[in-house]
């Protein structure tokens, strides 16, 4: 760098000195109006101007800080004022059209985005809460990225070269194409496999350790196959010479009377029933005289499978005025083991009902309607052919039909209750239970007149919320249920 004593020797020729400077200036790129103040010499000096003139004085040139100010009036540009800075690296344009273009398009794909995910997620049919929050989270981080392109964009001058900016809107191109396949792929995902997009085991069961969210999905798969390997049939009493459908309801009543005086859980009772429709499927000659003995044993059987301290042999024969011996007890119970090769894991509807309950959030009213339904049923030798998870799923959709609060009551079922969720953790469709439902609909409309009323009487109680009083399970509503053949 020279001196000012060097500067004095060599006199600086003051019309070169200026027309460098305005060409150093001309090669600024300029998008804006440009500030009418004067500017210093020193705030050029980050556009690569030599140091001796940006820090010489004012006063060594006064002639050509004169014409330079008289040139750095530019005329003005209608695309916006440009403010400059003394520490800033160059002026702060407006973007180009090519970044303000990739700014859009990435703004509007993300919006789009963001919309369906809102739309899948307002729709209470489709459970996707897990990809909904991940596509949130890649439009935000899109939208991030942008921004900072474009404050970079900002901060740095418009290329002059054409073959840059043709480049640059050949990538804002390719940007605009990656963020639609970006987004289509996201929403693909969601829709890819129907079950992800649903409640997982683990978000139904994240509170209740019980449940063991970890095997649940096994462990009913399992439930599934057994219930099939161990069917009922239609007319699972054809062939018995001295017991029919009326004898085998009479005794299934009394099995929930005793069932309810020793206090026992739901699974005791369901578990009896399975016991002795199981038995006489098998036993085509079961003599009338001995059927009480044979629920009495199945009961007993049933109480030592699933409680700790089920009743005794005398408190059972007790029941039956001493019609039995404890001999003839034990003799019935080792013939039913042996018929049933000692195999009692026939699965309930209980076990399905909590699961189904749990699946569609369902209150604890309706899980009480749904049990006093599936009581209901069991009683009934035509119904005994249907699988336990069947009986389940079409009483807690007709319990959910009976007891979901509207404003105006819609006449027949409601398909909507069944949401996709259930039919997934179900694996029944709407038409598969339907006539279930109507069929148990008219069990319970007749409750009232019914001359075995052990469970009605049962479910009067305030214990279980005075379920079987409900003005729904006898007025119109019910009634167009059971003429709902749709």
């Amino acid at each position: 760098m020279t001196s000012l004593n060097d500067k004095k020797k060599e006199p600086v020729e003051p019309e070169n000195e200026l027309s460098d400077v305005i060409k150093q200036i001309e090669k600024i790129p300029i998008t804006g109006e440009v500030a009418d103040a004067r500017i210093p010499l020193n705030c050029l000096e980050n556009y690569d101007i030599s140091h001796s003139l940006a820090k010489e004085k004012l006063s060594q040139s006064k002639l050509g800080t004169a014409k330079i100010q008289d040139a750095w009036k530019i005329p003005k540009v209608s695309a916006g004022e440009v403010t400059w800075k003394k520490r800033a690296a160059a002026a702060i344009i407006t973007a180009s059209p090519a970044i303000t273009k990739c700014e859009t398009v990435a703004t509007s794909v993300a919006d789009v985005n963001l919309t369906q995910a809102n739309d899948l997620h307002r729709n209470p049919t489709d459970n996707v809460t897990l990809k909904i929050s991940q596509a949130k989270a890649l439009c935000d981080e899109t939208k991030t990225v942008m921004e900072s392109k474009r404050f970079a964009a900002d901060s740095m001058p418009k290329p002059q070269n054409k073959d840059l900016l043709q480049h640059e809107v050949k990538a804002t191109t390719a940007t605009q194409a990656d963020l639609n396949a970006l987004s289509k792929q996201t929403l693909m995902t969601c829709f890819k496999n129907e079950s992800q997009c649903m409640k997982s085991v683990a978000e139904i069961d994240e509170d209740d350790f019980l449940f063991m969210s970890v095997y649940a999905t096994d462990i009913y798969d399992y439930l599934f196959k057994l219930e099939s390997e161990q069917p009922i049939d239609k007319d699972h009493l054809k062939g018995q010479k001295e017991i029919n459908a009326n004898m085998r309801a009479t005794l299934v009543d009394w099995i929930n009377e005793i069932h309810l005086h020793f206090h026992m859980n739901d699974e005791v009772f369901q578990l009896t029933v399975a016991i002795i429709d199981r038995y006489v499927q098998i036993v085509k000659d079961t003599k009338f005289s001995q059927f009480q003995l044979v629920g009495l044993t199945a009961f007993f059987l049933a109480a030592k499978y699933e409680k700790s301290r089920p009743p005794s042999f005398v408190d059972l024969l007790r029941l039956t005025d001493d019609s039995y011996t404890d001999s003839q007890m034990r003799q019935m119970e080792l013939k039913i083991l042996k018929i049933l090769d000692y195999n009692l894991s026939r699965p309930l509807p209980i076990h399905f009902l909590k699961r189904f309950t749990k699946v569609s959030e369902a209150e604890a009213i309706h899980y009480a309607m749904s049990k006093y339904l599936i009581e209901l049923t069991m009683i009934q030798p035509d119904m005994a052919h249907y699988k336990p998870s069947e009986i389940a799923a079409a009483s807690l959709f007709l319990a959910l039909n009976l007891l979901k609060v509207k404003c105006v009551p819609s006449m027949g079922f409601d398909s909507s209750y069944w949401t996709v969720t259930l039919q997934q953790y179900s694996r029944y469709e709407i038409e598969d239970i339907k006539p279930i439902a109507r069929k148990i609909a008219e069990v319970a409309r007749n409750a009232q007149t019914n001359p075995l009323r052990a469970v009605y009487n049962k479910y009067k109680s305030t214990k279980f919320l005075e379920i079987s009083l409900r003005s729904e399970l006898y007025g119109s509503l019910i009634d167009s249920l059971i003429k709902d053949e749709n």
